[in-house]
């Protein structure tokens, strides 16, 4: 019945397709090891803090301790081709509109504390005080050029609560960047997934401290940039509260100035406990040839998709470059939605067999999948019509 209702839905849809709890000045610094060695960053915030070409000191309340700088002239971000410095207000008009039993038609969170109602929400109908009753929380962070009301945000958030009807669902609206029409709009809003990055870590830790809930029932599902946006949230989330999301899942992280980009800068298995990518539209190529394409006028013939591993298990549908039915790359880059929701919807199970470190367990592409499985896994088929796969 529930899939039933939920197939409703999903054609519904597509026819109308206080104080804060961070004081003073935000000093952190951080070390962490990657595969390129050690990685300082530092968002240091002063009074006599002055912009520059390489630098930008965004201030306001989303912000842990209301003010952060951001700096290109270091690594990681230095080694991002055409990088820009992010756009403060308009990351700092992100919201987050929370969506559970008690506010099925979603309530904005606030910069600061939390009301009753809210905190209320929290607790299962019966009263329970416990961690363990209030259910998972699951961040949906939308892609380019998207926002949080497209029809497969819209979808994946009715499937997770049909699935788990005491879930928390946070859908993040980071448009006023994203869809930010201007020459650099894609170098901008790359760049602004960190400031935004770090007001989403700012909420989680006010949601751990304010609310109970637990860092491992938390898991956050970003899609194209959105998916290096909630890495990016993963990073900041261990500077600001000493936290650990519990998974991240990344649907086809893009790959627009980022193919080359060291961890730290884009979306990877120190982000999360358990980071779980699939790539649908994951194909190498280089500036030359994206720069002759967009020259061309055919911006379409450039893939979207990262075209390399950089999870605790990496998944590739039909190789992860073109997939099924597909006459395009978007069609391709897209696809990976409704992989996922179909595996959400337990109408598919996509196993994986072969790949190079698998610790001897039992792997299933998307939802489903074990958080103990590690490696490659490149021998997955789908089919070109949803669900995708043949029903069980």
């Amino acid at each position: 019945m529930a899939s039933i209702r939920l197939l409703i839905s999903v054609f519904l849809i597509s026819l109308t397709s206080g104080m804060s709890p961070f004081q003073g000045n935000f000093e952190m610094e951080f070390e962490r090891q990657s595969t390129g060695g050690g990685l300082q960053i530092s968002h240091e915030c002063s009074g006599s803090d002055e912009n520059t070409k390489t630098r930008v000191c965004c201030k306001g309340s989303p912000l842990p301790g209301g003010c952060a700088c951001f700096d290109t002239s270091c690594e990681p971000f230095s080694k991002i081709p055409m990088v820009q410095l992010p756009e403060c207000s308009l990351s700092l008009r992100t919201r987050f509109i929370l969506k559970n039993k008690a506010f099925p038609d979603g309530i904005e969170l606030p910069d600061c504390n939390f009301d009753g109602e809210i905190k209320e929400s929290f607790k299962t109908n019966t009263g329970g005080e416990t961690i363990k009753e209030q259910g998972k929380v699951f961040f949906i962070v939308h892609g380019w050029k998207d926002d949080y009301n497209y029809t497969w945000v819209r979808n994946l958030q009715i499937a997770l609560q049909l699935k788990q009807p005491l879930s928390h669902v946070v859908l993040v609206d980071w448009s006023p960047v994203s869809k930010l029409k201007q020459p650099q709009q894609y170098p901008v809003a790359l760049a602004s997934i960190r400031p935004i990055g770090l007001i989403m870590a700012g909420l989680l830790c006010r949601m751990k401290e304010a609310l109970g809930v637990r860092m491992e029932d938390v898991h956050i599902i970003g899609h194209s940039l959105g998916a290096h946006l909630a890495g990016m949230a993963g990073t900041e989330l261990r500077r600001v509260c000493g936290a650990t999301v519990g998974r991240i899942t990344g649907l086809d992280p893009g790959s627009g100035l980022l193919w080359d980009a060291p961890d730290g800068a884009i979306l990877d298995k120190t982000d999360a406990a358990f980071v779980d990518i699939i790539h649908t539209n994951g194909k190498a190529f280089t500036l030359q040839q994206m720069m002759a394409a967009l020259s061309s006028g055919k911006p379409d013939i450039v893939p979207r998709g990262l075209p390399r591993s950089t999870g605790h298990v990496d998944f590739w549908p039909n190789g992860g470059e073109q997939q099924p039915g597909c006459d395009s790359q978007t069609c391709s880059h897209h696809r990976v939605h409704w992989v996922f929701l179909s595996t959400v919807l337990d109408f598919c199970e996509f196993p994986a067999t072969d790949a190079k470190d698998d610790h001897s367990c039992s792997c299933v592409m998307g939802f489903n999948v074990n958080p103990s499985c590690r490696g490659d896994y490149r021998n997955i088929t789908t089919t070109d019509q949803f669900p995708f796969c043949k029903l069980k």
